[in-house]
Order: C-alpha cells, then sequence, then structure tokens
C-alpha cells in the first residue's frame, strides 16, 4: 500500500499538535496547583514553597496536618528503647533481737512459732538455773545465744518445753572445763553437751563442741563451734 506525502505530513503535525497541547494542559494545571514549588502528588490540598514553608490551597479539603520531614534523633545519643523491669533485689532480714530467757513466756512462744532465734540461755551449772554461775576465776558465766548451728540444727529436734533445760547445759559445757560431760533431762528428752577444744578466733575466744539428744530410744548428735563475744555469751557457728 502507498501512502501520500501529503497525508503523512499532515499526520505527523496533527500527533504533533496534540502532544503540545496536552503537555501545555498538563504544565498549566501543575503551574496552578505548584505556582512556587513543590507540588506533592499524593497532597493534593497544599505544596510546599522554596523556603520550606507549607501553603495550602484547598481549604474545602480536610487536612489532619501539613505533612513535615521524620523527626531526626539527636547526634550521639541512640533512640531509647523500652526494657522490661528486671527483678527487684530482695530486701534484707530484719536484725534479730537478743533477749534473755523468760521461763514460761519462750515456752509459749515456741509452741506458737517455733524456737525464737536470739534468746539468751543461762547457764545451768550448780544447780543455779536462771540465776547466776561463775567461772573457774570467779567471773560471772555467759549463756548460748539461740542463732546459727544451734537455731537451724539443735532447736528443731528438742521441744520447747525442754530447751531451756537442753540450751542450760550447753552454755555451762562450754563456760566449763574442756572435755567434761554435761548431761540435761526433761520430759522424756535427754542429753549431753562435751566442750572438746578451746582456741582464738582474732578477739574471740571458741570452742569446738559435741553434742548428742536422746528419745525413745534413738539419738542425734552434732559437731560445731562456738565463739564468746566481749559481752560473755557464746554464739553458734
Amino acid at each position: 500500500m502507498k501512502f501520500d506525502g501529503r497525508f503523512i505530513a499532515a499526520l505527523a503535525v496533527f500527533t504533533f499538535g496534540s502532544a503540545l497541547a496536552l503537555a501545555q494542559q498538563n504544565g498549566a494545571a501543575q503551574t496552578n496547583l505548584d505556582p512556587n514549588g513543590y507540588y506533592n502528588p499524593f497532597d493534593p490540598n497544599g505544596y510546599f514553597d522554596r523556603s520550606g514553608q507549607y501553603h495550602l490551597m484547598r481549604p474545602g479539603n480536610p487536612v489532619s496536618a501539613p505533612p513535615g520531614p521524620a523527626p531526626v534523633p539527636a547526634p550521639g545519643r541512640p533512640p531509647a528503647v523500652a526494657r522490661a523491669p528486671g527483678p527487684q533485689a530482695a530486701a534484707p532480714p530484719p536484725p534479730v533481737v537478743e533477749t534473755p530467757y523468760q521461763q514460761g513466756r519462750y515456752e509459749a512462744d515456741c509452741r506458737r512459732a517455733g524456737a525464737i532465734a536470739g534468746t539468751i540461755f543461762p547457764s545451768t551449772a550448780g544447780g543455779l538455773f536462771g540465776g547466776e554461775d561463775r567461772g573457774k576465776n570467779g567471773e560471772i558465766t555467759g549463756g548460748v545465744v539461740l542463732g546459727g548451728a544451734l537455731q537451724r540444727a539443735v532447736a528443731p529436734r528438742i521441744d520447747c518445753d525442754n530447751q531451756s533445760y537442753a540450751f542450760g547445759a550447753y552454755a555451762a559445757g562450754l563456760d566449763g572445763d574442756l572435755n567434761r560431760k554435761r548431761d540435761w533431762k526433761h520430759g522424756d528428752q535427754f542429753g549431753e553437751f562435751t566442750a572438746t577444744r578451746e582456741f582464738r578466733r582474732g578477739d574471740l575466744t571458741c570452742r569446738n563442741f559435741v553434742e548428742a539428744s536422746y528419745r525413745g530410744g534413738t539419738n542425734t548428735s552434732l559437731r560445731g563451734t562456738a565463739c564468746r563475744a566481749a559481752d560473755g555469751n557464746w554464739r553458734f557457728d
């Protein structure tokens, strides 16, 4: 098929004219929307001018807020990250208050709540239970303070009504001669205590001991150490 040259030329002129007219229309539309700055095709309601100021051109359209740049974190500071709170450290236990043994009251409290830590049991040497006893040099002997191994291992296996008799014998054994056995008995329980060796631990006088308690044909024993402080009382490791 042959085309006339004049026809082809006319077609080319028409096509170029149409494209030019469309470009002029688009240019006019964009110029109307963005006469002074940057037109954002995703925001038909306004534009940013060259100084960065936002202009709202269509106030009738709802606009939540003018678009702006994303916030930039301060230099040198990484963004804060929320962290789950870690476990809280347990509060330290309250200090043990040391109080002298009171006959009757201690037994009642012990039956209700168990052996009372910090109770000071006096020596029963010479049959002077609850009173003063004097050592070989004439000094007033101390008692034993319920705590340490005496609290953890010995007291749970001796009845509350029998503890003052047992621990009074322990105090007498710690203040008395080495390797002298001290016996105690009350109710259906009985036992013995012997201080076996004396040594120094800093400023403290300490003694190793062995003790045993019996009931119903069974016995339980313990070896340990107790030290005497400046107040004269013995405290167990």
